[in-house]
């Protein structure tokens, strides 16, 4: 019976592992690491030259092989209060004072709640209906333009007459 405990076990476990082949492929597989090494850098080099080939010559003026300066990010300073401020001012302005828009057209521009007053006084025309206003705007087509304005008026509202004004509200 044979002890697996003994040395001479252990002797016959060592001579499994050839040292000289571990050794001579570690070698193989540094010359083949070397090898790669040199062949991209090889590639590399090919690859800068042709790239360079392709750039165009420097110009002689020193100034023109300068890069061009950027001009940086257009970015606004948080918060844009003064903006928004200014925004507002322009649109109360637009909103609550008279002025011309078209002059020569007789188009003016007039407060909001001068207009809304005036909605509620003479009301929105009933389909099929051509006003004066419509008529100027939209010529030969100013039934078309009825008949989307008077699409939301109820059937209620026929028997009520709108009333005329004879003035121009500017």
């Amino acid at each position: 019976m044979h002890d697996s405990h003994t040395g001479s076990s252990t002797e016959v476990f060592d001579g499994e592992i050839s040292y000289k082949q571990i050794i001579q492929f570690m070698a193989y597989l540094l010359v083949l690491t070397a090898i790669t090494f040199v062949l991209m850098w090889w590639m590399l080099e090919g690859m800068r030259s042709r790239l360079a080939s392709n750039d165009p010559a420097p110009s002689p003026i020193p100034e023109a092989n300068q890069p061009p300066e950027s001009p940086g990010p257009q970015l606004q300073f948080f918060p844009p209060v003064a903006d928004i401020d200014r925004l507002h001012a322009w649109e109360d302005e637009r909103l609550e004072s008279y002025a011309w828009e078209n002059e020569e057209a007789g188009v003016a521009r007039i407060p909001i709640e001068r207009a809304m007053e005036i909605m509620a006084e003479r009301g929105l025309p009933r389909a099929g209906e051509v006003d004066d206003v419509s008529a100027e705007l939209f010529g030969d087509r100013a039934e078309m333009a009825t008949e989307v304005s008077g699409a939301g008026a109820s059937s209620s509202d026929e028997g009520d007459a709108a009333p005329e004004s004879g003035g121009s509200a500017q």
